[in-house]
């Protein structure tokens, strides 16, 4: 294979790929279709089984993408031994909203997935938790805030939803009055400041 036809194949199967993860995230795995992946990418129907051999294939793909994404954005941050637990969370809140104002649609389309009992969501998703339950920060947490008997895990997860359920429950908050599209982002800005104080502020108060 010559160097013209390699570069053609990997910006044909880069396309396809592109398009594919576009509709996933619109359409879910399911209600995905061949065809609809074509019909976006602009090419023959053909190549996308010549390429990824099936959309099964081509899904999981696209999800490593997606969560690789996500990986190398909170993993890192949650494993720095020189920032303290204030500072990694400022730092995955800032770069987890800016991840999900770029592509607003991973949210839902996760969420959606869960529901749908994806084992390739499963895999990465437990991935995922194994290698926070197992970062500094979760053992600062411990260390730090264990006497209270404040679990990480609810931290985790506190700080997971506060950043994700305005992106899942946007349609919602349209109809409210001051939440229109257009203040959107600018609610995101002020909960990159919020969210930070609300978690330290449920650390360092009073627990039974």
């Amino acid at each position: 294979m010559g160097k013209e036809e390699i570069i053609e194949r990997q910006c044909t199967e880069s396309n396809i790929k592109e398009a594919a993860k576009t509709v996933f995230l619109k359409k879910g795995f399911a209600g995905t279709k061949t065809r609809d992946i074509a019909d976006q990418a602009g090419e023959n129907l053909a190549l996308i089984n010549y390429y990824f051999r099936s959309k099964k294939n081509l899904f999981q793909l696209v999800m490593q993408e997606i969560f690789a994404e996500f990986m190398e954005s909170s993993i890192p941050v949650f494993n720095d031994p020189k920032t303290t637990i204030r500072e990694k969370i400022e730092i995955f809140v800032d770069k987890q909203l800016d991840l999900y104002m770029h592509q607003p649609d991973i949210p839902l389309f996760v969420l959606n997935e869960i529901n749908e009992n994806s084992r390739c969501l499963d895999q990465m998703t437990q991935n995922k938790h194994e290698l926070i339950m197992q970062s500094v920060f979760h053992s600062q947490l411990e260390i730090e805030y264990g006497h209270k008997k404040i679990h990480p895990e609810h931290v985790i997860m506190n700080i997971v939803g506060m950043t994700l359920y305005p992106f899942l429950g946007r349609a919602m908050m349209n109809g409210m009055k001051g939440c229109e599209d257009m203040n959107f982002e600018t609610m995101m800005l002020e909960r990159k400041k919020l969210i930070p104080i609300w978690t330290m502020s449920m650390l360092e108060g009073p627990q039974e």
